[in-house]
Order: structure tokens, then sequence, then C-alpha cells
């Protein structure tokens, strides 16, 4: 029989494999220039108030498409921001715009009710067929590289809020909600980074004390030694990422288990 030393060093092994830490996990690489996509990038917003409104206050958003002339067909490399008016950078309080409840986007009406048409509606299958939610609104990105000679741009997500959406019918606006369930570390970035670079990405706080201008700082702190990477605060996306094999590999950690009841003495373990 094992030792307990090698038990517990075939269990941590065991666990590792239930992340992808593969570039095609979305949780480690979320394509952001293809316009094919089905993801929704919002832009122009501010993660901080967004948060706000969705988890702090449990409010609904709608989506307002960009003016006709201003479409970019999604592409996130095509977007041109420039400042509104009432914008002043030496006011505290945010343009009115990031204080609403409309996520901007950038495309025309009628392409963002196709993208959010087909959301909803792959959302609601992968419910129906495999009893959970995929559907998430990343609230901030970690920019980093493979290496320092890889002139690929990775974006991983930081923040990510299980969302839903409904429409009362199908001539009123789709409206995005907080489900309320867990918001959790993003645990395949977590691994990645510590395996591959020696960098702990900090665990998520609770969400009554989760503020992620706060934890954004700290992200930034954990990667400062990473010339070329970058924390974007205010890069937000509306698409799927996959769970489905988080809650086996959080309950294969020794410290979720009471100890006297520890997973190394498990006889199945054993």
């Amino acid at each position: 029989m094992p030792d307990m030393q090698t038990k517990a060093e075939c269990l941590a092994a065991a666990s590792r494999e239930l992340l992808d830490l593969s570039n095609r996990n979305r949780l480690l690489n979320t394509p952001r220039s293809s316009s094919r996509s089905s993801r929704l990038e919002i832009i122009d917003e501010l993660s901080e108030q967004v948060f706000r409104i969705l988890v702090q206050e449990t409010k609904t958003m709608t989506f307002l498409p960009a003016k006709e002339e201003e479409d970019h067909g999604g592409d996130a490399d095509l977007q041109i921001y420039l400042p509104q008016p009432e914008e002043d950078a030496e006011k505290e309080r945010p343009a009115e715009r990031h204080l609403d409840e409309q996520l901007q986007t950038s495309l025309s009406s009628e392409k963002l009710q196709k993208r959010l048409l087909q959301l909803y509606r792959d959302a609601r299958t992968y419910q129906e067929e495999q009893g959970v939610n995929i559907l998430y609104l990343a609230l901030g990105f970690l920019k980093w590289h493979e290496d320092d000679h890889s002139n690929r741009e990775r974006f991983a997500p930081l923040i990510l809020i299980p969302v839903q959406l409904s429409r009362k019918s199908v001539s009123t606006r789709f409206r995005i909600a907080y489900t309320e369930d867990d918001i959790s570390t993003n645990l395949s970035l977590q691994e990645k980074l510590r395996s591959n670079f020696a960098i702990d990405l900090p665990d998520m706080p609770d969400v009554d004390d989760l503020l992620p201008s706060a934890y954004f700082r700290e992200v930034q702190q954990a990667i400062s030694q990473q010339s070329r990477w970058e924390v974007l605060e205010n890069d937000i996306v509306l698409w799927f990422y996959s769970f489905s094999k988080f809650l086996m590999y959080r309950d294969l950690q020794p410290k979720n288990w009471s100890k006297d009841r520890s997973i190394d003495q498990h006889p199945l373990v054993n």
C-alpha cells in the first residue's frame, strides 16, 4: 500500500487531470477576434458597475445595439471608441452610460437580436440536456502569453457571473440576470499559472466580499513579473464556459474534507 505522501501525490495528479489546461479550454483561451463566433462582446462598460447592477442589486440588464454606421460585425479588433462629451477625467462619478442598465455592443440591432437568440437557444438546449447552466458573463480578462517569444495573445476570464437570458415574448427585448449561483475562482487558470509559471492566482472571495476592482488589483500584483501580461479590467464577454468537472475537482481536495473523515483515508481512494 502506498504511504500517505504517495497517496496525496496521486490524488493531486488525478484531480489536476479534471482541469483541461490546453488552449482549447475557453477558461484559458477565449478567442476574441473571430466575428463568426457566437460570443457577444460588451464594449465601453465598467466591470465594477455591471457587477453592482447584476450581482449586488440583482437587477436585470438589457442590450444596446450600435448605431448602424458603427456596426463592426462583433469583431473586437475593429472596435473604435470615442469618448462621449459628458466624460471628464476629473470627475469621480462614471459617465451616465456606465450607470444605466443597458450593456453596449458593437452590433446592429438586427445582428444583436440574432446573436442573443442563438445564445438563448443554445443555453436552453444545454440546460435541458445536461441539467446545468454554462452561460456566463465574463468580467475582466488576463491577457497572457505562453512564453517570452510568443506573439499570440491569450485571454482568460477572471470573474465569471452565471447568468440567464430571458424575454417575455418574441417582440420584447432579451434581458440578462444573475442566477445567484456561486461565483468561483477560475480553477483552470489558477492551476495553469501555478504549474507553468509558478504564479499564485488569488482565490475569489465570497460574493458578498467581492469587489471586481480589488480582485483585479490582486491579480495584477500576482502577474507583475510578467512584462507583457496585462489585466484587462473592463473587457466583458457573454459566452459559454463549461465547469462540468469543477465539482469533482473540488470534492477531491483534501481541504474540503473533515479531519476525522479525510479523503486520504477513504477505502476507495486507498
